[in-house]
């Protein structure tokens, strides 16, 4: 799964507004102390601020905290305000794009951890424990139908460079996959093939909610290539849109909403048209209809 990244321009106008309205009893009254303004200005959004409350009113920069008098950018899922000069002076968290300056983290795989996301997962056993949470949640979520023949033979924590060789080379947007699940065939002398356990890799520094996202991911990609008749002739799009699918519903049962918006607006196709078009799916035919559709289809 690929990091949210999104902005927005947003510009502030700001008008110097007329004295004389005061005197017509007219004028409009200040958004942050509420006395009428007489000499002060008019926002995009209609609202009127006096002069000594105008720092108040604006959007202050999560990076410098300076109030922001014109064009803006909106970052992250919480739509954070970055002004442009510390959007362009600072590399950004790979886990909401907001960014890093010296109270973030950086890695010496060339990722970047802002101030609120810099105390991720970086012990295996942790990592083991997650995703067994995350293997109960999924079967919270779904029951028993959704139980895996086979657990996995290891569930590892890697940093980026190692992901990047496993899954011989970087994702579409040129990052680090966040898991790969590595899935052993063996082939029979009468030609048939059989799944092994799997090996599961997670990619270290992640935020407890995100790895846990990630982990039912990964686990629902176990289950479908143990359950499909031929998985290695399903499309990536398939493939990855049920593991989004799955992991869709696990964060949303989880009340998870920061998860489940990064899994909405990720700019991988395979994985958010994937998605949409399982929720539509899932719309038509219900859950059951979703799974049968999983298992007998190629593609979506």
């Amino acid at each position: 799964m690929g990091a949210t990244r999104g902005w927005l321009w947003v510009l502030v106008v700001l008008g110097l507004l007329s004295p004389a309205l005061a005197q017509t009893g007219s004028a409009p009254r200040c958004k942050v102390c509420g006395q009428p303004v007489t000499s002060g200005y008019r926002l995009r959004d209609g609202s009127a601020v006096c002069k000594e409350h105008l720092d108040q009113a604006l959007p202050h920069c999560f990076a410098c905290h300076k109030p922001i008098p014109g064009d803006y950018r909106v970052v992250g899922p919480n739509e954070v305000p970055v002004c442009d000069s510390c959007y362009a002076l600072y590399p950004h968290c790979d886990v909401c794009g907001l960014p890093v300056d010296r109270n973030g983290r950086s890695l010496p795989d060339g990722r970047y951890f802002c101030r609120e996301h810099r105390d991720g997962i970086y012990d295996q056993a942790q990592a083991g424990r997650l995703f067994l949470q995350a293997s109960d949640e999924v079967l919270d979520t779904f029951g028993q139908r959704l139980d895996v023949k086979l657990p996995p033979a290891e569930v590892r924590l890697v940093d980026g460079r190692e992901m990047i060789k496993l899954a011989d080379g970087p994702t579409r947007d040129g990052r680090a996959p966040l898991g790969l699940t590595k899935i052993p065939r063996s082939i029979h002398h009468d030609g048939r093939a059989t799944v092994e356990a799997a090996t599961v890799y997670l990619i270290s520094g992640l935020p407890r909610q995100r790895l846990l996202t990630v982990a039912a991911h990964e686990y629902a990609h176990m289950w479908h290539s143990q359950n499909h008749p031929d998985y290695n002739q399903v499309s990536r799009r398939m493939q990855e849109g049920f593991a989004e699918w799955v992991a869709y519903h696990v964060a949303q049962s989880q009340d998870r909403p920061i998860e489940v918006k990064a899994m909405l607006t990720k700019k991988d196709s395979d994985y958010v048209d994937g998605l949409h078009r399982f929720l539509e799916l899932e719309r038509e035919v219900g859950s059951d209809g979703v799974f049968e559709y999983a298992l007998t289809h190629s593609d979506i």
